[in-house]
């Protein structure tokens, strides 16, 4: 069953459109699921590389002098470097990156759209009238729409 795009929209979404006037919404875009899907490839790389220089650092640091003679210090530290880093890199895509992607979405109305972003300052939401619009240019993979009083709206391919 295919529902309308009136009943795809949240309260809040509907708050938002009715506040800036947008008028009755055509669609709704979020992000590319093929983008959501190179992230969770990114997260289980950095888990694997985090299981490998886990093991294999502390078995080249720790291994040849397990029997009390003096560690490597330095080798020590940078492997920690490395694992902290892939640890790191794991939270921040699966608590920070993967969740304002899937909350990010973009609605077309009759009067503009409205784009709203989740960040960890806060809800972002930019707002463009269709009467305002002077030009669109596409750069590098992203539409930049140029508005009346020299600002810019950009737009990029993931959606």
């Amino acid at each position: 069953m295919i529902r309308s795009t009136e009943q795809q929209l949240s309260e809040e979404d509907a708050q938002l459109i009715e506040a800036n006037d947008l008028g009755s919404p055509f669609a709704i875009f979020k992000i590319n699921p093929m983008y959501i899907s190179f992230m969770y490839f990114l997260f289980f790389l950095l888990v694997i590389f985090f299981l490998i220089f886990a093991s294999a650092g502390l078995i080249y640091v720790i291994g040849p002098n397990w029997q009390g003679s003096d560690i490597d210090y330095l080798s020590l530290a940078l492997v920690a470097v490395m694992i902290a880093s892939c640890l790191f890199g794991v939270i921040f895509i699966l608590r920070v990156a993967l969740p304002e992607a899937q909350k990010q979405r973009i609605i077309v109305c009759e009067q503009g759209l409205l784009e709203v972003k989740e960040t960890l300052r806060g809800r972002k939401i930019a707002v463009v009238d269709w009467q305002d619009v002077r030009r669109i240019q596409r750069l590098y993979g992203e539409y930049l729409i140029k508005q009346r009083g020299g600002e810019a709206f950009s737009l990029d391919i993931l959606y």
